[in-house]
């Protein structure tokens, strides 16, 4: 047994409490590819204290390779994650995004979801899973993935106000997507 410290919060997901002035999950984003970036980039949102996102990266027939989260249009050496991937596991630092998705392969779907505590003053910590189609047909199984990741800006009072999707390889198809959901 023990105590939380004063600070800790338990976040329920659909709580919705209007006697207090809380609204629950509000939808900040909802973005689609273009077919000729391979970024797909939400904008500017208002600053949340939690958030909530899902994509669809679709790249046609074309490759795609290296997908992943990047924050606040940031592309330095600001995060770090550890991924767990079909079982097997890895992990970078000092990375300029957080990778979910990765061997080079033509055609498929990736669908990921994942939080963020967007806390002013901290390190933002995700916690993302995932899963793609790389072969068609119920003899192949989907790839799984667990990522677990940080951005560090260098101001810590710096919180996500904008997330973005990029890949290596090609362009992002108008079935890709990217959503986000705020919580304060």
């Amino acid at each position: 047994s023990g105590d939380f410290d004063a600070d800790s919060e338990i976040v329920v997901l659909g709580y919705s409490n209007s006697t207090n002035g809380t609204t629950g999950w509000t939808e900040l984003k909802n973005v689609s590819g273009d077919g000729t970036s391979d970024t797909i980039n939400t904008g500017t949102f208002d600053n949340k204290k939690f958030l909530y996102f899902e994509g669809l990266v679709d790249v046609g027939s074309n490759d795609m390779d290296n997908v992943g989260l990047r924050m606040n249009n940031a592309s330095g050496n600001e995060y770090s994650y550890r991924q767990e991937m079909n079982g097997s596991s890895g992990l970078a630092t000092s990375a300029n995004y957080i990778r979910f998705g990765s061997g080079s392969a033509t055609g498929g779907q990736q669908f990921v979801s994942g939080f963020i505590i967007n806390q002013s003053g901290q390190e933002k910590l995700v916690i993302m899973q995932g899963n793609r189609n790389r072969t068609a047909g119920a003899s192949d199984a989907v790839w799984s993935q667990l990522v677990y990741g940080k951005f560090d800006p260098s101001s810590l009072a710096t919180n996500v106000t904008s997330l973005q999707i990029k890949n290596d390889e090609d362009n992002f198809t108008s079935n890709s997507f990217l959503r986000v959901w705020g919580f304060t």
